[in-house]
């Protein structure tokens, strides 16, 4: 059984006194979230994140493909049951109370009346809000707000969390306590869909994931493996020759790290036959090589603009 399962989807939209414009928000997409799995979807503004969320929650139709929540199409209302959302840009009622607003959510989950206070109490004390439930929303900072929100999407102890630029114009405290908060229903073994265009968090947060542009896949795969195979170059560690010995090697080669006689180095991967090469007519004892693990910025400046060297200027 798949938590999220959304195929070949396609959403257009039309605009115009003829309907003759046309904005195509998703080509094609697909992906596959595993239960407890955390899967990120990575991209730019306008790339079609929200598009996608949309659709899982039933709040719009794709022009064509098919989605659905632990094995039921989203049309259907009771896959919604087992969803707790994370709107980017919420839009609260400012004159209830935190706890207000919570006991809401709760009696629109149908939860029992016995649980509810208890429940209420438990979401607050995980967001570091029980202190403040008792103010008006209205009065809440943005920090407050987004925490609030994750309450009321955790109140309903959901299967599936889906956020959406969760940690978006969050100080950097605020954005802490939100990290805090996905690894502890990671933990908890939630199923969680995060959304963002915020590179740190995905690569810190996320199992697998996938990179937008422009409403269409532009990579995928577990985090591990787009770190590695994006990479150009490898990562050679040995013994049995010296730090001084590396400048007759016939290519370029950077050290980075020597520990207990041990040397590591860095070479391009067009090079790495020669240099391996020179190592084995120094006697070397070669333990170990792999690709080079890069960080996810430089993944994601060359999948979506297609230029590594993009990245590398800045």
């Amino acid at each position: 059984m798949s938590a999220i399962l959304m195929k070949n989807i396609t959403k257009v939209y039309r605009s115009g006194f003829f309907k003759e414009n046309i904005v195509q928000a998703l080509n094609d997409f697909s992906i596959r979230v595993a239960p407890g799995q955390v899967f990120g979807v990575l991209g730019p503004n306008g790339a079609g994140k929200s598009t996608a969320i949309k659709i899982l929650l039933g709040l719009i139709y794709p022009t064509s493909g098919i989605a659905y929540v632990f094995d039921k199409d989203v049309a259907d209302w009771r896959a919604r049951n087992s969803i707790g959302y994370v709107p980017e840009h919420p839009m609260l009622y400012g004159y209830l109370t935190g706890w207000e607003f919570l006991s809401l959510s709760s009696r629109l989950h149908s939860l029992p009346s016995k649980e509810r206070k208890k429940r209420i109490a438990e979401v607050l004390e995980w967001v570091e809000m029980s202190k403040a439930s008792r103010m008006l929303i209205r009065q809440y900072s943005k920090g407050m707000m987004q925490r609030i929100v994750l309450a009321q999407a955790l109140v309903s102890q959901p299967q599936l969390l889906i956020l959406d630029e969760p940690t978006s114009g969050l100080d950097p405290i605020g954005r802490v306590k939100i990290r805090e908060i996905i690894q502890r229903e990671k933990r908890k073994n939630t199923t969680i869909l995060f959304c963002t265009h915020i590179i740190s968090d995905a690569e810190m947060l996320c199992d697998e994931l996938v990179v937008l542009a422009n409403g269409s896949v532009v990579c995928s795969g577990s985090l591990n493996a787009l770190l590695s195979s994006n990479s150009s170059r490898q990562t050679v560690c040995f013994s049995g020759v010296e730090q001084a010995q590396l400048s007759s090697s016939p290519v370029p080669c950077e050290l980075l790290a020597e520990k207990n006689d041990i040397l590591e180095v860095s070479v391009e991967e067009k090079n790495s036959s020669s240099f391996l090469a020179f190592l084995l007519s120094k006697k070397a004892d070669i333990k170990k090589l792999e690709p080079s693990v890069q960080n996810l910025e430089a993944v994601f400046f060359k999948a979506v603009l297609g230029d590594k060297s993009v990245h590398e200027k800045q």
